[in-house]
């Protein structure tokens, strides 16, 4: 009886060959390969004369205007849509104002030639459509935000792929006045593109209304995705009423009393911030027995995290997609976005799969933004996020963070990259900025509600927050992403430092089951063969 115990070590180094070269190769042949609009280089389109020379004082445009960027024109039939939210001082929320139809009837118009655009120019595309006003606070600005559906001439949804973006039959025209670059929500989607597996494709346009024959001119507005459920978006399986089980994204934010509402674990004890709402299904599809499935879904994670006992919390990444969290952590904590995790926060699982956070969204008060208080450039801040508060005690995790973001630092997210990507923006955006600060010159230039506020420093002295110039807006950006990037490595090495938990072992144990298994099972085997 021999016993051929190298030959059998051999074998289990072949086995294991074999099984990551089948793997390499089935990634290769099935990863779905999608498109990115975020690929394509923001080329600057020449005009020939002065940015306002073809606006009167109103910002009637003549037959003239031109712009390098597409053209939206709404059709509201002489209408607006109207605000259909109020702030309840006693419930600190925004609440929909009864007896008030949020959607009005219009139509939608792009022209989009790929160079010189003109308000005369044949529309590429046009469709019937309904439209709001979204936001919260941003619903009362003076230049609105739109969420867009747009409707075949027969009423049913019309899909339909915008600018080159996935078909799609609701879209979103954000134009926020709280952020003066109107570039901060572009480029954090652009980045997290390149990170995670999706983000809402958005490109600049300008926007008119036309009324009476005539075209206002509304300022500069990303049209982009909403986050919703699709081959082009968030892209799970379709819901089947049928079934208790189902994909689904779910999304953190204030109460919405107009939303179908979670009653998880962690919001009945009070571990986490605001309310979990269902996005898909939708509440109109939706069955009482999947929403049970959900919140008892969402509530097993929230257990495990929040669990006292380390056995608990170590099973964590067996629930959520770890990978995603890591990406979510560092992407927010790179550009100062610390509303995130809190609100405008999505989650979602495909059937059989884990919990994973994204799509990004909203990043208006990103890159101190922020009304209330300034941005520290030396300080990590997000780790006081639902369920990050949680992820950061533990080692194995912080480790992930910290390897990613050095890679990540090395070329995405490499001040020389982001500060070229912030040029890059700033150069399209050479003609339209000035009509932008121009149409809404009180808003940018002036005291207003949405303002940042100034505050005292420690020797006492009067520090303004708010820039009064768009060259200084920009320098204020690359400043704080420059000082920022470079105070995270540090950072997250101490948090790494200071963790209590270590999940990792728990790695390391079942590694170590399998090569006690390598090499004393299969050994076993060969002799057994050989007698």
């Amino acid at each position: 009886m021999r016993i051929k115990r190298g030959k059998g070590v051999a074998g289990i180094v072949v086995c294991v060959a074999v099984l990551l070269g089948m793997n390499v190769w089935y990634q290769k042949c099935h990863v779905k390969i999608e498109q990115n609009i975020y690929g394509e280089h923001l080329e600057l389109v020449e005009e020939t004369g002065e940015p306002l020379a073809h606006l009167d004082d109103e910002f009637v445009a003549d037959e003239g205007f031109e712009t390098g960027l597409p053209i939206i024109v709404l059709d509201m039939n002489g209408k607006e849509p109207p605000i259909t939210l109020a702030y309840n001082q006693e419930t600190k929320i925004y609440e929909t104002l009864e007896d008030v139809e949020p959607y009005i009837e219009g139509r939608i118009q792009v022209i989009d030639s790929g160079g010189l655009n003109h308000i005369t120019d044949k529309p590429v595309q046009e469709s019937k459509i309904l439209i709001k006003r979204r936001g919260n606070t941003s619903m009362m600005y003076d230049k609105p935000q739109y969420l867009v559906k747009l409707r075949t001439e027969s009423g049913q949804d019309n899909k339909i792929s915008l600018l080159s973006m996935g078909a799609d039959d609701e879209w979103v025209l954000n134009g926020s006045m709280s952020d003066p670059s109107m570039m901060r929500n572009y480029l954090c989607y652009r980045v997290a593109s390149q990170m995670t597996d999706y983000a809402p494709d958005t490109k600049y346009c300008e926007v008119f209304i036309r009324k009476d024959g005539k075209y206002t001119y509304q300022g500069v507005y990303l049209l982009g995705e909403k986050v919703g459920q699709g081959e082009y978006r968030v892209n799970i399986s379709d819901y089947k009423k049928s079934d208790v089980y189902t994909p689904y994204i779910v999304r953190r934010d204030r109460y919405d009393k107009e939303g179908l509402m979670l009653d998880t674990y962690a919001t009945r004890e009070g571990l986490t911030y605001g309310y979990l709402g269902v996005i898909y299904p939708s509440r109109y599809k939706i069955s009482e027995e999947t929403v049970q499935y959900i919140e008892q879904d969402i509530s097993k994670v929230e257990q495990i995290l929040y669990a006292d006992d380390y056995m608990t919390f170590s099973r964590y990444p067996d629930y959520i997609d770890v990978d995603s969290f890591v990406d979510y952590f560092i992407i927010n904590e790179f550009f100062g976005n610390y509303d995130a995790g809190n609100n405008s926060t999505y989650m979602y699982k495909e059937l059989g799969g884990k919990l994973k956070i994204g799509p990004v969204w909203d990043y208006d008060g990103a890159i101190d933004n922020y009304k209330l208080a300034e941005m520290s450039e030396e300080d990590l801040a997000f780790y006081t996020a639902p369920f990050f508060d949680r992820l950061v005690q533990d080692q194995a995790f912080m480790e992930k963070v910290q390897k990613r973001y050095a890679r990540l630092r090395r070329g995405l997210l490499s001040e020389e990259n982001i500060i070229g990507l912030v040029d890059e923006i700033h150069e399209y955006l050479t003609y339209a900025q000035p009509r932008e600060w121009a149409r809404w010159s009180k808003m940018y230039q002036e005291k207003n509600s949405f303002a940042l506020v100034d505050y005292l420093d420690e020797d006492g002295d009067l520090i303004v927050r708010q820039s009064d110039s768009y060259e200084q807006e920009l320098y204020r950006i690359k400043t704080v992403l420059r000082k920022h990037g470079d105070s995270i490595m540090r950072d997250l090495k101490d948090m790494r430092e200071g963790t209590e938990l270590d999940t990792g072992r728990r790695g390391r144990n079942g590694i170590f089951f399998i090569i006690c298994l390598a090499v004393f099972f299969v050994p076993a085997i060969y002799v057994s063969r050989e007698k």
